[in-house]
Order: C-alpha cells, then sequence, then structure tokens
C-alpha cells in the first residue's frame, strides 16, 4: 500500500478511535418499539442508520448476519448470502420486515399496537424523515427547486456513482479496473460540479451549511473509496480545482456526528470486502452489478 493510501486510512481509523460505529451498536442494543435491522459492515443499512442518528432518534439496533458462515475469511462470514428460507427460519422479525432479506430494514411499533414495516436504504431515510422528530434531512416544503434537486441527486448517485464502487472491486482484468475507475471518477466529478458553493460559514454540504438526504446517500461510500478502493484497486480522489469542493464535502459528512457515530473499524471493514475483491461474492450486489456493464 502506498504512502497516500496509508495516511487516509490511518485518519480514518484516528475518526473511528474518537467516535466508533461499534460504540454506537452497543449503545443502542435495548429494546425499543423503534427498530433498525442493519448490518455493520453495509453501506446501504449505513444510510438509515445515519438517518436515525441525525434525528436523534431511540431506537434499537438490531444486527443482522446475511451472509453464509466460512471458517476461511475474514470475521468468519463470506459474501455470499443465506438462502431466503434460512434467514425466515433466523431472523424472522427482520424478514417480515424485509421480504427480500436485504439490509436495511425498519420495524416501528405504534402507539395504537400497528406496526410500520419498512425496507429498501433510501425509502427507510424518507420513512424516518416523515415519521421522526428532529433535524429535517430535506430542504423546506418553500424551497422546490431544492428538494427536487436532492431527489435528481440521490437518483444519480444510485445509478453513476455506486454501481462503480463494486465494479471496480470486481473486475478482473487491469483494463476494466481502469474503466470502472474512470466511470467512477467521472460520476463524483459531475456530483461535486453540482454542489452549491462552500457557504460563508464554511458549509460544504451538497447544499452547503444544509445536511439533506442526498448527502446520506453517498457518504457511507466515501470512506470506502478511501479505505476499501484504496486498499485493493489503488484508487484515490484526485485534488485541485473541483475535487477539492468534494473533499470539503467528504470531510464535512465525516465529521458530522450523526455520521462519525455509524462509521465502524476500517481495518475489519476492509478484511469484510476481501469477498468482492477475489471476486468470490455472490451477494445481491455481486449479481446485480457482475450482470450490468454501462
Amino acid at each position: 500500500m502506498s504512502g497516500p493510501h496509508r495516511d487516509e486510512i490511518g485518519a480514518l481509523v484516528l475518526l473511528c478511535a474518537m467516535v466508533s460505529g461499534e460504540e454506537t451498536i452497543e449503545k443502542r442494543s435495548a429494546k425499543q418499539p423503534l427498530r433498525l435491522f442493519c448490518g455493520w459492515f453495509c453501506p446501504f443499512a449505513q444510510r438509515a442508520w445515519i438517518a436515525l442518528e441525525e434525528k436523534g432518534a431511540v431506537y434499537e439496533y438490531v444486527a443482522i448476519e446475511p451472509y453464509q458462515e466460512d471458517a476461511s475469511k475474514p470475521g468468519g462470514y463470506s459474501k455470499n448470502p443465506l438462502p431466503l428460507e434460512e434467514k425466515r427460519r433466523r431472523y424472522p422479525e427482520f424478514m417480515a420486515s424485509s421480504p427480500k432479506g436485504l439490509l436495511p430494514a425498519i420495524e416501528s411499533t405504534q402507539a395504537d399496537g400497528s406496526v410500520h414495516r419498512i425496507y429498501e436504504s433510501m425509502v427507510c431515510v424518507e420513512y424516518v424523515e416523515e415519521a421522526l422528530d428532529g433535524p429535517s434531512l430535506m430542504p423546506l416544503r418553500s424551497r422546490p427547486e431544492a428538494r427536487a434537486k436532492v431527489r435528481i441527486w440521490c437518483a444519480y448517485i444510485g445509478e453513476k456513482i455506486i454501481p462503480h464502487f463494486y465494479r471496480l472491486l470486481m473486475r478482473e482484468t487491469a483494463d476494466e479496473r481502469e474503466a470502472e475507475k474512470k466511470s467512477l471518477l467521472d460520476g463524483l466529478l459531475c456530483l461535486a460540479q453540482a454542489m452549491d458553493p462552500v457557504s460563508a460559514d464554511g458549509g460544504a454540504f451538497f447544499l452547503g451549511d444544509e445536511f439533506t438526504m442526498v448527502d446520506i446517500a453517498l457518504c457511507p461510500w466515501w470512506t470506502r473509496f478511501r479505505s476499501i478502493a484504496g486498499t485493493y484497486r489503488g484508487f484515490e480522489v484526485p485534488r485541485g480545482a473541483t475535487w477539492d469542493r468534494l473533499h470539503a464535502w467528504g470531510d464535512a459528512c465525516e465529521n458530522r456526528p450523526s455520521v462519525a457515530r455509524t462509521i465502524v473499524d476500517q481495518s475489519r471493514l476492509i478484511a469484510n470486502y476481501t469477498g468482492y475483491a477475489d471476486s468470490s461474492a455472490t451477494s445481491t450486489v455481486a449479481q446485480t452489478l457482475a450482470a450490468k456493464t454501462t
């Protein structure tokens, strides 16, 4: 691993040492009417986790391990999913909330005894925004253009950035990996160009001072670009010009308390991603992206 990658991973380890996701999981382990079915390793689940932390919600973190055991892999698990029947046997409450067995999911028991069951990562974020009090994750309704901008770029992140992260890890030839690296950087540059300028007060989120759903949509992957893609594929986000706006955004997100409280130990996370890097993963994400070339 080169010096810059080592330095960036060291900075992430220091951040985790200040406020760790592992500590938050322990803190949120008590039974509550509002439950988050989550996996410490999953960036999609981290979206819902961040939203709950941002709202200051009282919730229960319910740990789900959806993969098959494999003693030869770091942590004892592969990236090969459990069959749905086995997930139903091990995690019946989770499966009641997420019929496809995918993380994250939310179960919220209401005062009248009814239960809300929500799945899909950004739908969970939207539910948290609409169902809970606390800081808003969307611009005010009096700013419909800003709300539309958030939705547009949330969709863009899911279509033009995140898939290339996984394909960069899974592609087997140098040429294929270079093509995915270029596509990932192109997507990130386009996103950076769409960001509002850093505010006079130093606000560097996508909309400047406002932390919104669009920040939550991508920030779980920002740490993974450096720790995981940096380790396995030598990936680096350039600096200078428009790239500096993106780095300012990433720093702002990682230092947001709600985000920092969900960042887990990066060495543990790097080890967890070996299944993607050695092409042995058969998770839903791996199967979906392996079938697409654009």
